[in-house]
């Protein structure tokens, strides 16, 4: 490099300006998770399980869910044993976010070509959210999922 060397104070300042900018950053996305807007797009999650859909064993769940800025939502769920697929249903519902609650409820279910309503709701406390991943906790089950956000036009493997 040519010049002199960064002074320490310099060296300070610089590191201020990008603590301050930081700060600042903070609340803006800390507000649009406070009024749901963070939670609105595609994610895609997968959690191993020790289950049965459809009378049939399944050991992988996959799904994406996608929160529309009308909130409304769809969740797609795959079930696997052995990355085989063994059975499909869809969530077709709302959802919404208040002081770090997210819920869903089911509006109407789909599975094996047949679609039947529903009224199921489920709560969750949102533990962590960003640019690329969700996290949050059912609060009846204490189960935790973690989904990463993904391109609208993704698919489920």
């Amino acid at each position: 490099m040519h010049g002199r060397p960064l002074r320490l104070e310099t060296a300070a300042a610089i590191a201020a300006v990008g603590v301050a900018f930081l700060v600042a950053a903070l609340p803006a996305f800390q507000a649009r998770a406070q009024d749901g807007e963070a939670l609105i797009g595609s994610w895609y999650g997968e959690l191993a399980v020790s289950e049965s859909k459809g009378g049939k064993p399944v050991n992988l769940r996959r799904w994406i869910r996608i929160n529309r800025p009308d909130g409304t939502q769809t969740i797609t769920f795959r079930f696997y044993f052995d990355d085989r697929l063994q059975w499909e249903q869809v969530w077709n519902g709302t959802w919404g976010y208040r002081n770090r609650v997210y819920w869903t409820e089911c509006r109407s279910l789909s599975a094996n070509a047949r679609s039947t309503p529903c009224s199921d709701r489920r709560a969750y406390d949102l533990v962590k959210i960003d640019a690329k991943e969700m996290v949050y906790t059912n609060r009846a089950t204490g189960e935790r999922f973690a989904v990463t956000r993904v391109p609208d036009d993704f698919q489920l493997p």
